[in-house]
């Protein structure tokens, strides 16, 4: 007995102990030089790493060892095919890089680059293309988090991009999951932007990606253009709080679709608010719902925008835009009637015959009571 049951925690041992450790396992930074069509790659694998400008070169450090980089350079928080990993955390402080990923890379749908939860700080410096919570085609995160207390940065994404063209072949993360989602997926995105200056920020990802929920807090800086969905693919839900800064541009969706939007502003100045996306033909994502309460700061512009393409129709209770005395200087918005329900309209026609019954009995009533008297 005592035999069988050694035999039995061996073999529980070897396989069960292999796969405890393969799920979420860290690993020492690799730099690849040449990862695709001669673009060079670093991959943290889990291991925090900082961003900083030694000597006039972009370095990325880690607790025993330094890598020189260039604008060129991919930086991925986690790894390649296969990897599954519990956190990855990258802070930039000073220098100058094209593309940072919360997340992993993978190429392979039966081979997805998982990650748990990403964290990705911005204090200072210029990242002239793109910030991603997630990560590049397959790639999963559960939980993505982005900071920017600083700095200079063209593109935020809260979710991922599926899409990459290398070797001539454009390679696309098209496959949908169980849940009929593309499998480029960040389930939860939060986002806050406590200062710095930023060309675009895009609560969801960028094309054949999926997000499930994103949360945008905006305190400060300086941002052209703020959506709450993402550039492309789909987005479940965004909740987005203003608090301060200036935004050119506010709108809900570009392309790909959002189901509810709900928004809160409190301080901070909107140049131009659009329920929908903005007038560019290009913009042809969908709208589901939208609730906005703006109860501070200031909106110079407010107008309906667009919803797939064409005119958004603002009607309750899938639309409500809220806002106190003064705080939207220019209200183009264009409310669509309800047409009341059938019932309704009986109801109505019920309701004005009592009363007319009720005005004619109360007339008879008084007029025997005059006679009797």
């Amino acid at each position: 007995m005592k035999k069988i049951l050694l035999i039995s925690l061996f073999v529980f041992a070897i396989f069960f102990f292999p796969k405890l450790y393969n799920v979420y396992a860290v690993s020492e930074p690799e730099y690849n030089k040449n990862f695709k069509d001669n673009v060079d790659a670093f991959f943290a694998n889990g291991t925090p790493i900082t961003i900083s400008d030694i000597s006039g070169t972009t370095t990325i450090t880690w607790s025993d060892g330094k890598q020189e980089i260039t604008t060129s350079t991919l930086i991925f928080g986690g790894g390649t095919d296969s990897s599954d990993i519990e956190e990855t955390n990258i802070t930039m402080e000073s220098g100058t890089v094209g593309h940072i990923f919360g997340g992993g890379f993978s190429d392979y749908f039966t081979r997805r680059a998982l990650v748990k939860e990403s964290n990705i700080t911005i204090n200072g410096g210029t990242i002239t293309d793109s910030v991603f919570g997630g990560g590049l085609l397959y790639s999963v995160i559960d939980n993505a988090n982005i900071t920017v207390n600083n700095g200079k940065i063209n593109s935020i994404y809260g979710g991922s991009v599926g899409y990459y063209n290398y070797g001539g072949i454009e390679h696309k993360a098209s496959n949908l999951n169980k849940h009929g989602y593309y499998a480029n997926l960040v389930d939860n995105s939060n986002i806050k932007i406590i200062d710095g200056t930023i060309e675009n920020l895009y609560g969801g990802g960028q094309i054949y990606s999926a997000g499930n929920n994103v949360n945008i807090d905006i305190l400060g800086g300086n941002l052209n253009k703020v959506t709450a969905g993402g550039l492309d693919g789909y987005t479940g839900y965004s909740n987005v709080n203003i608090e301060g800064g200036n935004i050119k541009l506010y709108q809900s969706i570009q392309k790909g679709s959002i189901e509810k939007v709900e928004l809160k502003m409190t301080n901070g100045n909107i140049e131009y608010f659009y329920v929908g996306s903005s007038d560019s033909p290009n913009n042809t994502g969908t709208l589901k719902s939208m609730y906005a309460d703006i109860t501070g700061g200031t909106v110079d512009y407010l107008e309906n925008g667009l919803n797939g393409g064409s005119p958004l129709e603002l009607f309750e209770p899938d639309f409500i835009v809220n806002y106190i005395d003064n705080s939207v200087e220019n209200d183009d918005m264009t409310f669509e009637p309800v047409e009341p329900s059938q019932n309704e309209s009986n109801n109505i026609g019920i309701i004005f015959i009592s009363i007319i019954g009720l005005f004619l009995f109360s007339i008879i009533l008084f007029s025997i009571i005059f006679l009797i008297v």
